[in-house]
């Protein structure tokens, strides 16, 4: 995935998710004020109400870790 370095503020947040048979993928980005693309590392869960929830944790965590959550 490309990457630009940005020193700025977030504007958005995005999730993207890659559902399959037993798994899914997901990737967490977000786009400064000054349109660069920041994405993260894709993390893969499995497809099941267990995966599901880890997901969930795993939104959170990504907005504790841009900073999102502090305020």
């Amino acid at each position: 995935m490309a990457t630009a370095h940005s020193s700025t503020a977030p504007l958005k947040y995005v999730v993207g998710i890659a559902i399959a048979k037993d798994t899914f993928v997901a990737c967490s980005g977000r786009i400064d004020t000054r349109q660069y693309l920041t994405f993260g590392k894709e993390t893969t869960f499995a497809d099941t109400p267990v995966g599901f929830v880890a997901l969930l944790v795993w939104t959170v965590m990504q907005q504790v870790v841009t900073g999102v959550a502090q305020g």
